[in-house]
């Protein structure tokens, strides 16, 4: 696939459902809109944007401390 661009996304551990289930359609709307995506390796926004890039057929590529 041939990305229009890349982007990075990093944010809270600790959320509420509400902005879970929001950064969970970020990650599908990027991959939608053929962004890839990097984002970091921990729970709450990191982990539902990439679920939502992976659930929609894309790859998220993790970043992890360390």
């Amino acid at each position: 696939m041939k990305y229009i661009a890349r982007i990075s996304v990093f944010g809270g551990r600790e959320i509420s459902k509400e902005i879970y289930n929001d950064a969970y359609n970020l990650g599908k709307l990027l991959n939608i809109n053929k962004y890839l995506v990097y984002c970091g390796g921990g729970k709450g926004v990191m982990e539902a944007v990439a679920k939502g890039v992976k659930e929609s057929g894309g790859q998220c590529v993790g970043i992890l401390k360390g």
